[in-house]
This record gives structure tokens, C-alpha cells and sequence, in this order.
């Protein structure tokens, strides 16, 4: 595979150019191919796959890589298995990876779709959540080695989308996990393109499948599915993010739907939920119409104080932006914001915020890749022949995005069928880098090397787990105040995106003539403390319960 350069070259912001840069398995280590099995049969979980985590798996100080397989159609299995990638950055200094699967577990857990990340068990060491188009896979890490859990979730369905979140609040993680449609080869629809000829069938094909609930006790697992109020709804899944939309402090569910009603399920505190998307303006857009959700990420893109959303969708429909309104109420604002005219003939996947220009506010990357069989590509020889563009949105600090033009960067100008985006920062320097997978193609990994004049401070949030060991604190939240009164939310979560799972910690960037004044941390359990502003250009991990972070 030849060296690839995603230089966002020529596209100046008042401080310079946006630069990340697509490294070579040569260069990187990194030589996974993902495999979807197709035969010709045009079943539609081959074109959905695949997904990635960041995950510091053997808590050296950086972040390694894991790597869904979809594998053979035929006897629906992986003929080839997942893939671990160690990260050699803390050892060597050179960001360069190693295939670790075999050491540390890693191999054949079913045909892949998403994964992913937390620590269920509260040692310390972050475990990994493998859904599949059949029976699902918890990983347990056992100091690097990952030993597979039981638990209820040994359906032989289709899994997508999942997400670690403490929704009772017992200071253990429970488990969210998206199913999508009832697939067999056995009833397999077929389904034709306008001009008659064969092609993949959508959801509105098949029935959709209940999402699933599994309570974590003492690191055993119930299905809470159906004291939840989860069961009585049955769509087509993608995406899934856990958050807190209406600041109670009791973590809510937000679910993006294939071609039906996105749900946003309020935690009422007792156990149960209540689907709220249609009254709190997320379950469809503006023109009160579903779309084929697909990835989903929020951020404050206005810095506000509130989380904002954004969805892609398919091609001939717009990607969806709902700007958050405070108490978890949110209006689709997508056509003022630029985002939706230019994303009418792709169809987005991964979606992920972002810093790629020199301000405070958080830039946009979309993964394309079609559905849809493109005959001219097929003639061609592509396999499979859905490679679109995908797309970089620059925010404009105004409410407006501006698209940046695919001439400026060879990753924008080069189609692909892009799938998964997995954020994080790989090389420990204060810009966030990514991993993108592509259906029946390579994965590339995606550094970041912006010059930034701003500074930033990077945070990881911590608390004491089940097993005394420190995890990850997903579901907190932290307000950021500036010295120009300006200010910034971010959440703290791995969740999100399109069967990925990113980096938890939060990167936070200023100007010089507006520095942090004040950080305030709101814990999972509601617990909310001020911290003194840490030094810049460093991470700084903060501990629940201690004053000395």
C-alpha cells in the first residue's frame, strides 16, 4: 500500500494549516485488512463492519489499538480473527505499532461489528465489550491478557452499537448494547436499486430488533431490559451514546436509529426509562421526517455549557445537527450550520469532534462510504464498489461549519468506504489523533501534527472501582471557564461515533489572552468539586476523593 498523506494542505485559519497525516503499514506497524466475506449474496451485514477501539489495554501510558473482523458469510464466523496493535510510543518515542493479538488473547470472537471499552470490574484495567452479528463477548483484561466473561448476552443476534455507564449509580459499570435488525440467510429479502438491478436491502427490509440492558452485580450480569422499559421498542440501532441530557445526574441513553425514531431514553433514578426523543426534538429533524442514523457524536460546539448532537445519515438525506438547549432539550439546526447541503450525496458513518484549526471549539470529521452498489465502481473492479469522499467541517465559531475542500487533502480526495473513527491522542502531545476502518479494506491510522499556537491542558477523571483499583470515570462531566467569561463542557465518555470506542480523556484548548480560571468536575454519582487549573501542555489525571489530583 502506498504512503498516504492527509495534508489539509492550502486551507489557512488565522493561524496556519490544518495538518494530520495517514501513515503507512511500512511506517506504522499497522497491516490489518478487514475482510466482510461477500459472496454475491448481498446480505446487508457484509457492507455494515467495521469497528475499533483505543484502549491503553496494559496501562503503560499510551494508547493501543483494537480491530474488528468480520470474517466468512458462508458459515457466518472470522476466518481470520480480531487484531491488538501495541502502541511502542512510551517505549521508543516513535509512533510505531506491534501486533500483540496473540499474547495478549486476541483471535476469533465472531463475525465483528462494534467494541466497547471500560472497566466492568473496577481493578484498573480497562475491559472490552464485543458485539457481533451473533452472540456477543465480554473481554475481561487480566493485567494484558483478556479472558472471555460470561453473561446474558449469548443470542445468536445482531449486535451493533454498545456503551459502558453507571445508570444506577452503585459506582459499577452496566452495559447498553444496540441490536439492529433480524437477519437469517435463511429469509433473506431481495431487494432491487432504482434501475432494477440487485442490491443491498435497507432496514425498513427486515424487522428491527429491542436494545439491551445488562445490570453489573458484583461483576455478574443481569438483563434489566425489560424492568427498564426498554423492551417495548423494537428499531434498527447504530449508534449509542450514554449521557446526561437533562442534568439530574443520572446517566440517560441516546440511540441513533436506521431510517426510524432516534431515541433518547430518560433515567428516571428508580431503574426504569422513558423514551423521550419526540418531545425533546432528537427522534427525527426538523422537517419532522426519520433518517437513517447512523454514527452519532456530541460536544459543545458553541460553547454554551450544553452538549450538542450531531448524526449521519444517508446519501440523498443531510447529516443532522441539534444544538443543545438547557434541561436536555434540542432543536435541529442543521441548515444554518452548513453542515447539511454538502453531505446530500454521501452517506456518513463515523463521525468525531475534533481540534483542527487554532481556536477553542471542536472541528468535525464524517467517515462516507455508500450502501448502495455503484455500477460504474462495480465495472471497474471495486469491491465492494460504495467508496465515496469522506469529509472535514471547520467550525466557524458563528454557528456556521465550513467543508473543506477535498483538493486540500489527499484523505478527503481519495474515496474509500469509510466506516468506524476511533479518537485519541496516540502520541501523548495534546492533539487528538484517530484510527479509521474502512468495509473490506485497511484500517489507517491518522496522526495529528497541527502547530498549535494555543495551549491545552489534558484531563483524565478517576475513580475508585469495585476491585479498589482506578477506572475510568465514564459519565462525568467538566465545565471549563475562560478568563473572557467564555466557557466549554466536555464529556467524559469512550462512546459514541459508529462502533467505536475513543479516548476518554479531554483535551481542553485556549488562547493565551483567555487562560482556564476554573475547572469543575461533576463525578457520576452527581458529587460536583472545583479543581485548581493544571499546568498546560500536560495530561493531568484527577482522582475522585482526593484534593491533590
Amino acid at each position: 500500500m502506498a504512503a498516504l498523506s492527509w495534508g489539509l494542505v492550502g486551507c489557512q485559519t488565522q493561524t496556519g494549516e490544518v495538518v494530520l497525516s495517514v501513515r503507512a503499514p511500512e511506517d506504522s506497524g499497522i497491516s490489518f485488512i478487514h475482510q466482510n466475506g461477500a459472496e454475491g449474496s448481498l446480505w446487508p451485514l457484509e457492507i455494515m463492519g467495521s469497528g475499533a477501539a483505543l484502549i491503553d489495554f496494559d496501562n503503560d501510558g499510551d494508547l493501543d489499538i483494537y480491530l474488528r473482523q468480520g470474517g466468512t458469510l458462508g458459515e457466518i464466523r472470522s476466518a481470520v480473527g480480531d487484531r491488538l496493535y501495541v502502541n511502542q510510543w512510551v517505549e521508543t518515542g516513535a509512533m510505531r505499532f506491534r501486533d500483540g493479538s496473540a499474547q495478549s488473547g486476541v483471535g476469533q470472537f465472531g463475525y465483528g461489528m462494534g467494541v466497547a471499552t471500560g472497566d466492568f470490574d473496577g481493578d484498573g484495567w480497562t475491559d472490552l465489550f464485543l458485539t457481533n452479528y451473533g452472540p456477543d463477548i465480554l473481554l475481561r483484561n487480566n493485567r494484558g491478557v483478556f479472558e472471555v466473561s460470561d453473561g446474558p448476552w449469548h443470542e445468536p443476534l445482531w449486535s451493533t452499537a454498545a456503551t459502558f455507564l453507571d445508570f444506577d449509580r452503585d459506582n459499577d459499570l452496566d452495559l447498553f448494547v444496540t441490536r439492529y435488525i433480524d437477519f437469517h440467510p435463511d429469509r433473506a429479502v431481495r431487494c432491487t436499486a432504482g434501475n432494477s438491478r440487485p442490491d443491498y436491502c435497507g432496514p425498513q427490509s427486515y424487522q428491527g430488533l429491542s436494545d439491551r440492558l445488562y445490570e453489573n452485580i458484583a461483576g455478574r450480569w443481569r438483563d434489566v431490559t425489560t424492568g427498564a422499559g426498554l423492551f417495548t421498542q423494537s428499531r434498527a440501532g447504530l449508534g449509542a451514546a450514554a449521557v446526561d441530557v437533562n442534568g439530574d445526574a443520572w446517566t440517560d441513553i441516546m440511540v441513533a436509529n436506521d431510517a426510524d425514531l432516534n431515541q433518547l431514553w430518560i433515567n428516571r433514578g428508580d431503574g426504569a426509562f422513558e423514551d423521550e426523543g419526540i418531545v425533546r426534538g432528537i427522534a427525527v429533524n426538523a422537517d419532522g421526517r426519520t433518517e437513517a442514523s447512523m454514527g452519532i457524536a456530541l460536544a459543545d460546539i458553541d460553547g454554551n455549557g450544553v452538549l450538542d448532537v450531531f448524526m449521519s445519515h444517508l446519501s440523498s438525506e443531510t447529516n443532522t445537527l441539534y444544538l443543545g438547549r438547557s434541561g436536555g432539550w434540542y432543536e435541529d439546526r442543521t441548515g444554518p450550520s452548513g453542515l447539511g447541503a454538502p453531505s446530500r450525496p454521501v452517506t456518513g458513518f463515523g463521525a468525531g469532534w475534533l481540534h483542527l484549526d487554532d481556536d477553542t471549539l471542536p472541528d468535525l470529521l464524517v467517515t462516507n462510504g455508500a450502501i448502495s452498489i455503484d455500477y460504474e465502481q462495480q465495472a471497474r473492479g471495486y469491491e465492494p464498489p460504495l467508496r465515496q469522499l469522506n469529509q472535514a467541517f471547520l467550525n466557524r465559531s458563528d454557528g456556521r461549519f465550513e467543508l473543506t475542500a477535498p483538493e486540500h487533502a489527499t484523505l478527503l480526495n481519495t474515496p474509500m468506504v469509510g466506516r468506524a473513527i476511533a479518537l485519541g491522542d496516540l502520541d501523548n502531545d495534546g492533539d487528538t489523533d484517530l484510527v479509521i476502518t474502512e468495509n473490506n479494506g485497511p484500517a489507517r491510522l491518522v496522526v495529528n501534527e497541527q502547530t498549535f499556537s494555543s495551549d491545552w491542558v489534558g484531563i483524565r477523571l478517576l475513580q475508585r472501582g469495585e476491585s479498589g483499583g482506578w477506572m475510568d470515570a465514564l459519565g462525568a462531566r467538566l465545565d471549563v471557564e475562560f478568563a473572557d467569561s467564555t466557557g466549554l463542557t466536555s464529556r467524559y465518555h469512550s462512546d459514541g461515533s459508529y462502533l467505536a470506542a475513543s479516548d476518554p480523556r479531554i483535551i481542553v484548548r485556549f488562547i493565551p489572552q483567555a487562560p482556564i480560571t476554573r475547572l469543575t468536575v461533576q463525578w457520576p454519582d452527581g458529587a460536583t468539586v472545583a479543581i485548581v487549573p493544571p499546568p498546560a501542555n500536560t495530561y493531568t489525571v484527577v482522582r475522585k476523593g482526593k484534593t491533590d489530583p
